[in-house]
């Protein structure tokens, strides 16, 4: 304890290692009015609904992502690079902060591309799907793949006719 404090009254003692990244998505409007109205969204991913008096708290206590919205949702973020950009994690860690298996509870830690980077070499929002470790793994390692869609949806074997390599080819006669 007195390490601790003699620390926090010391100003060039080093800062604790932050570990975590809050994301608050709030409507412009209801930050500055101090107040969320109908139709207002103040909101921590995975958690729910806070009010904009604790978003505001959380501005003086915490390093934050903010997503300040007018009504819009993030529709796009690309880049050229083959992981995503800065803005892109932060989009996805507000829309998809869990993996994209259907059934899987645990946080997303890496990001993986429906349409092969190689084959599109650009890095869409709209073409990345956020995974656990494990799921990423059973993909890069193991040849499993998420089914054609978006969001939750089921990862299969390299076998099962859902995986995408074995959609029927176009018929180009």
């Amino acid at each position: 304890m007195i390490a601790l404090a003699e620390r926090t009254a010391d100003p060039e003692s080093k800062k604790p290692n932050l570990r975590f990244t809050s994301i608050v998505r709030v409507e412009l409007d209801a930050l500055r009015r101090g107040t969320v109205e109908d139709g207002d969204r103040c909101d921590i991913p995975g958690l729910g609904p806070i009010s904009a008096i604790a978003a505001r708290e959380l501005l003086g206590e915490s390093i934050l992502e903010l997503v300040i919205t007018k009504g819009v949702d993030v529709l796009n973020v690309t880049h050229l690079g083959r992981g995503p950009n800065a803005a892109q994690k932060i989009a996805l860690l507000w829309s998809s902060p869990m993996c994209s298996v259907a059934g899987c509870a645990h946080a997303a830690r890496e990001v993986d591309h429906r349409e092969p980077y190689a084959k599109n070499p650009e890095t869409r929002l709209d073409n990345l799907d956020p995974l656990c470790k494990y799921h990423h793994d059973l993909k890069s390692y193991d040849g499993w793949a998420l089914v054609d869609g978006v969001g939750k949806r089921e990862m299969v074997p390299p076998h099962d006719p859902r995986h995408p390599k074995n959609r029927p080819k176009p018929d180009t006669s």
